[in-house]
């Protein structure tokens, strides 16, 4: 069964996907907040049963989560441009 962090994450991509960026941003940071304080840090992603995980995708929830979070600020296509100062104060801060 899915955990409260990785429904608060999938609640993030639908936000995402929708150009809902500022939604998403502040649900990836409760998703990531929730895992770390709450959650088995080695949890893994509940794929479905026969799912073909990408070679370059972890099975750990918190990573995945992790990698789309850092994807974030790589969007090109986001109009909010992060520096690079910006994008370590938001990664700190998520962890903390």
């Amino acid at each position: 069964m899915p955990s409260a962090g990785w429904n608060i994450f999938v609640s993030a991509e639908m936000a995402y996907h929708a150009g809902n960026m500022q939604d998403a941003f502040d649900k990836y940071h409760r998703a990531i907040k929730k895992m770390i304080k709450d959650e088995p840090i080695d949890a893994l992603v509940p794929y479905p049963p026969g799912f073909n995980v990408p070679r370059d995708t972890p099975l750990e929830a918190l990573p995945t989560v992790w990698r789309n979070f850092h994807g974030f600020f790589k969007d090109t296509t986001l109009s909010v441009k992060f520096t690079e100062g910006a994008c370590f104060k938001y990664c700190l801060f998520v962890s903390m």
